[in-house]
Order: C-alpha cells, then sequence, then structure tokens
C-alpha cells in the first residue's frame, strides 16, 4: 500500500512537472503570439505607410504627366503662333517691298512732272519773250 502511494506520489508529481512544462510553453507560446502579433501590426502599418507613399508617387506622376502635357500644348501653340508671326512678317516684307515700289514710280513720275513744268515754264518764258519781241 506504501508503494502504491508512493507510486501514486510519484505520478501525481510527475504530473505537476508535465503540467508545469505545458503551463511555460503555454506561456511562451502566448508571448510569441503576441509578438508575432505586434509584427504583424507593424508590418501592416508599414504596408499601409508605403500604399501611401504608393498613391502619393502615383499622383506626382500624374501631376507630372499632366504638365508635361500642357507644357507640350502651350509650345505647340507657340510654335503655331510663331509660324502665323513669320508669315505676316513675310507679308508685311512683301507690302514694304510693294510700296518701295510704288514709292519709286511715284518719286520717278514726279521728277517727270517737274522736268515736263519746267519745259512747260521755259517755254511760256520764251513765248512771252518772243511776244515782248
Amino acid at each position: 500500500l506504501e508503494k502504491s502511494s508512493k507510486q501514486l506520489d510519484d505520478a501525481k508529481a510527475e504530473q505537476q512537472e508535465k503540467q508545469a512544462v505545458l503551463e511555460d510553453q503555454e506561456s511562451k507560446i502566448k508571448e510569441q503570439m503576441a509578438e508575432l502579433e505586434g509584427m504583424k501590426k507593424r508590418l501592416d502599418d508599414t504596408q499601409a505607410r508605403q500604399e501611401e507613399k504608393q498613391a502619393a508617387l502615383d499622383q506626382q506622376v500624374a501631376d507630372l504627366e499632366k504638365s508635361s502635357k500642357q507644357l507640350d500644348d502651350a509650345k505647340a501653340e507657340q510654335q503655331e503662333k510663331q509660324a502665323v508671326l513669320e508669315d505676316q512678317e513675310s507679308k508685311i516684307k512683301e507690302q514694304m517691298a510693294e510700296l518701295e515700289g510704288m514709292k519709286k514710280r511715284l518719286d520717278d513720275t514726279q521728277a517727270r512732272q517737274e522736268e515736263k513744268q519746267a519745259a512747260l515754264d521755259q517755254q511760256v518764258a520764251d513765248l512771252e519773250k518772243s511776244s515782248k519781241q
């Protein structure tokens, strides 16, 4: 009976040791779970920040593309305006050349008119002189 009691006590002690080991393992598992949950939360937070940064970068890219398109449009518009100005300048030069030609013809006509007038004045003077004689 004593032997059975000792075996029972030994079995209880062994059971208590196993229970203590199990509780210690359970405690360590809970700590590891808490650490893993903390790591997961930090990972989720980091991922959320990365997604925010990516969204901000995507927006910057979109803004830059929009600005680039606006710049390209402005350049094209400027080139069109430059072409119009060059065309107008060319037409003005043509008109200036025409006007210079017209002015030269007018000056030539005026010179001929002055020569004719001088000749007429001379004829009048000659006639007046003849009529006085």
